[in-house]
C-alpha cells in the first residue's frame, strides 16, 4: 500500500473526493506517491501509524524521525520498537482502541 504526501501539506477535501471516487488517497490532486516506509523517514513532528499492527518493528524503528508517534491502531508499533523508540528519545504515546473484534 503507497500513500500520498506534499511537504506544502494537502487540500483534505480533494484528498476526500478522490478517496470517494477510486477507493485510494494515492494520486490525489497536489500529491507526490511514496512507499510506506519513506513515511517513516519523513522529518514530521507527528506520526500516526492508523493502519496496520507493527507497523513500527525492529527493522525500521531506527529510519523514525517523527519527534512524536501517536498510535492510532491496535499494536502499529511492536514491543521492540517501542524499546528502541524510547532509546532513541521519541516520544510515543499508546491509545487503546476498541474494534468490533474486541
Amino acid at each position: 500500500m503507497d500513500a500520498g504526501h506534499d511537504d506544502r501539506g494537502l487540500d483534505v477535501d480533494a484528498v476526500g473526493r478522490h478517496l470517494d471516487v477510486t477507493g485510494s488517497v494515492v494520486g490525489a490532486p497536489g500529491s507526490d506517491e511514496l512507499k510506506p516506509d519513506t513515511l517513516l523517514e519523513l522529518g514530521v513532528d507527528l506520526l500516526a501509524p492508523a493502519a496496520l499492527e507493527t507497523a513500527i518493528h525492529f527493522g525500521n524503528a531506527h529510519r523514525v524521525q517523527a519527534r512524536e508517534v501517536v498510535e492510532g491502531a491496535n499494536g502499529p508499533t511492536s514491543t521492540a520498537a517501542d524499546e528502541i523508540l524510547n532509546d532513541r528519545g521519541r516520544s510515543w504515546f499508546q491509545t487503546s482502541w476498541r474494534t468490533p473484534a474486541g
